[in-house]
Order: C-alpha cells, then sequence, then structure tokens
C-alpha cells in the first residue's frame, strides 16, 4: 500500500517555505505534490484524488495550506475516496493565534489590493474574517473522518522546531534528508515601514513595478505589532479550544493551553503608526531611490499616483507629504 502524507497547513507557519524547497529537490523515493490555492481541493475533489493517484512513486506528500479549511463534507469526501488505498498520515502545524492572526493580516495588507485602507492597524479589525484559529474544531474534523491516530499536529515555535526551521522538522517527520543550506525561505515578514507603503500604495493603485521597486528600497526599523495588553487579551478568547485540543490529541507542551505565554514580544505601548524616526526611514529610503531613477523610471500615470499620495497624507503627516513633493519636483527636472 502507498503512503500518503497530507501537509494541511495551518497558513502563516512556514508552508510556502516548505513547498518551494521540496519542490527545488530532486526526491529519489518520494513525490512531491502541491497547490498554492485551497481551489482544488474545495471545488474538485476528483482532480486532487486525481492528481495523487497518479503521482509514480510509493510514498507521495500532497501540500495545501489552505487543507485545514476544509468543510467537513470536503474532509469527509477526501477521507472516503483515500483510506482504502493508502496508509495516510496528516501533518499540521498550529501558531498562538495572536502570532497568526497579526501575520495573516499583514500578509493581506502587502499585498496588491484596495480593499486594506493605509490606516490599518497591526491587528486586525472585528469585521476580518479569519481573526484567529479555533485549532480543535478545525483538527477534529480531520480526525473523525481519518482517525486521531493519523493526525500529527506540530507546534510552530523555534523552540519546538528542529533546528527551529520548519521545513528541517518537516523533513525530519517526513523521513527527508535536508540541509540548511537547501532550505529555501519564502514570505519573510516586513516591517512597519514597508506595510504602511505597501497599503498607501495598493489604496492608490501603483503599478506593481513601481510598488515592487519602492518596497525594495525600504529599510524597516520596526516590526507593526500591537500593544502587549492587546495581544495578550486577543489570545486569552483561544485558551479554552487550546487546552481541549491539548487534552484530546494528548500534545505535549509545557503549558495547559499548548502555546508558551510570553508576549515580552509585544511592545508596551502599540507600534502601528507613524513616529518621526519611521518616516524619515521611509523619506531617507526614497531619497536614495530618486537618485537612481531616470527620466523614464515613472511614466505619467504613476507620477500622477505619486501625487495622490502625497495629498492623501498631507494631513496626517504632512512632513513626509513635503518629501513627496520635493521628490517629484526632482523628477520633474529631469
Amino acid at each position: 500500500m502507498k503512503e500518503l502524507i497530507l501537509h494541511i497547513g495551518t497558513g502563516k507557519t512556514g508552508s510556502s517555505s516548505i513547498q518551494h524547497t521540496l519542490d527545488s529537490l530532486s526526491l529519489k523515493d518520494c513525490s512531491f505534490l502541491y497547490d498554492m490555492s485551497g481551489q482544488t481541493a474545495f471545488s474538485n475533489t476528483e482532480e486532487l484524488i486525481k492528481k495523487i493517484d497518479s503521482a509514480p512513486k510509493n510514498k507521495i506528500i500532497y501540500s495545501n495550506e489552505w487543507l485545514y479549511r476544509a468543510s467537513k463534507n470536503i474532509v469527509k469526501e477526501l477521507a472516503e475516496k483515500l483510506m482504502d488505498n493508502y496508509k495516510i498520515q496528516i501533518i499540521i502545524y498550529i501558531r498562538r493565534q495572536d502570532e497568526f492572526a497579526i501575520s495573516a493580516y499583514q500578509q493581506k495588507l502587502k499585498t496588491k489590493s484596495k480593499k486594506f485602507k493605509s490606516g490599518a492597524i497591526a491587528l486586525p479589525e472585528e469585521d476580518y474574517p479569519i481573526r484567529g484559529n479555533n485549532y480543535f474544531t478545525l483538527i477534529n474534523k480531520w480526525a473523525n473522518a481519518f482517525g486521531k491516530e493519523n493526525i500529527k499536529i506540530r507546534i510552530f515555535s523555534k523552540s519546538t522546531l528542529k533546528n527551529g526551521c520548519v521545513v528541517q522538522d518537516f523533513a525530519d517527520i517526513t523521513g527527508l534528508q535536508i540541509a540548511a543550506e537547501q532550505v529555501i525561505h519564502k514570505n519573510t515578514s516586513m516591517g512597519l515601514e514597508s506595510l504602511k507603503v505597501a497599503t498607501l500604495m495598493n489604496e492608490l493603485g501603483y503599478s506593481k513595478g513601481i510598488r515592487n521597486k519602492v518596497l525594495s528600497s525600504i529599510n524597516d526599523t520596526v516590526k507593526m505589532l500591537p500593544d502587549r495588553a492587546s495581544a495578550r487579551e486577543f489570545y486569552k478568547k483561544f485558551i479554552p479550544s487550546n487546552k481541549r485540543l491539548k487534552q484530546e490529541f494528548n500534545i505535549e507542551s509545557e503549558t495547559p493551553a499548548i502555546f508558551d505565554t510570553d508576549f515580552s514580544r509585544y511592545p508596551l505601548e502599540s507600534q502601528d503608526q507613524w513616529t518621526e524616526k519611521t518616516a524619515n526611514s521611509v523619506v531617507s529610503s526614497l531619497l536614495k531611490l530618486v537618485k537612481q531613477l531616470n527620466k523614464d523610471s515613472l511614466n505619467s500615470a504613476e507620477v500622477e499616483t505619486l501625487e495622490k499620495a502625497t495629498l492623501a497624507i498631507e494631513s496626517s503627516n504632512p512632513k513626509l507629504a513635503q518629501e513627496l513633493r520635493d521628490i517629484l519636483d526632482r523628477i520633474s527636472e529631469k
């Protein structure tokens, strides 16, 4: 019987690094398959089954970080179609909910979407669809369909991962040999300055090319974080379900609710708004970028967008607005 390993997430636990690393290697005894979105599994389970069945080797790894959010019916359907033909192990990484929520939200902030406004704060707003995960509910539906004995839950934390690396931890669980120098790190986080500029550029419709050029020039000085009390309060609502998950699945951890209770990474006051220091850092980066620009670096539409950006922040950050005007003047003189 073939061995099938399903890596089902969760998001913001290094899935992209796992996928890109394994995809870059020539695995001798293993077929590696992955999807970057949930569409394949959620809308067409037949297509997913076909993909798995066509894998040539006796050991198959399929990775999709969105699978953990699949509906109960889809999970049940997958179990019915796979259990008779494969020896199955399901691997899921879980991250403390406050850290997950902040990371997932900031991932959306930096994407090219006009939905997120430049005044966004570090923690997701109340109406944001995924503000945190009830891991017990999400994992239990997989256990009911595939059996608890086939579920492997790993805590996403440097202190618990092999060598502090999720890729090497995954390799260790699945019997693969991956050296540190073979690991490909993806989706590294941005700091406050980059996230603020990214949301502003997205809101004002910058082209992808100029957006990436500007963001790559910014040297972040601080992380975008909520205050310590808010982060702790956000996490508190998940403690009961975390305790139940630990009890039901016999998870080894030093705390009753699985995750450590150290919130010292958060500042005492929120760190998600412009300050003199962060504004100066961005201005300095943009001025350095201007020196590299030639006449053709910006088209007329992009210059117009930069002018709109200047107007948009004039009331909230007049100093930065003036610096942007200076940049526009320098460009127009070329």
